[in-house]
């Protein structure tokens, strides 16, 4: 399929990389579970470089009520701020599931 905007550059979709949120144990322990919401919760954003991931999106979607306690420019900075307790970030699930201080959360 020929790109809108320029059309020699050919581009196929080869899949789909879901992304979850992710929290360190610790930081569940201390805040519990998000129920539906994430009132409440600090949260691990990205600044506006990642704003239009899937996450990115998420979370300007459903994250307004959080408490942004950093603005990550990368998912991995994120993901390691998550693990060491800060709050809650969200990532592709192959990134978040290998490291294992993280519990993936929910599924957006």
């Amino acid at each position: 399929m020929a790109h809108q905007g320029q059309p020699s550059l050919v581009a196929k979709r080869l899949g789909e990389v879901p992304w979850s949120l992710f929290a360190s144990r610790d930081y569940l322990l201390r805040k519990g579970q998000p129920p539906q919401g994430l009132a409440g919760h600090d949260l691990v954003g990205f600044d506006e470089s990642l704003a239009k991931t899937p996450g990115g999106l998420w979370l300007e979607e459903h994250a307004q009520s959080a408490n942004v306690v950093l603005r990550a420019n990368n998912v991995i900075a994120a993901l390691d701020c998550a693990a060491g307790g800060m709050g809650i970030a969200a990532a592709p699930r192959f990134l978040g599931a290998r490291e294992p201080l993280l519990e993936m959360i929910t599924q957006p």
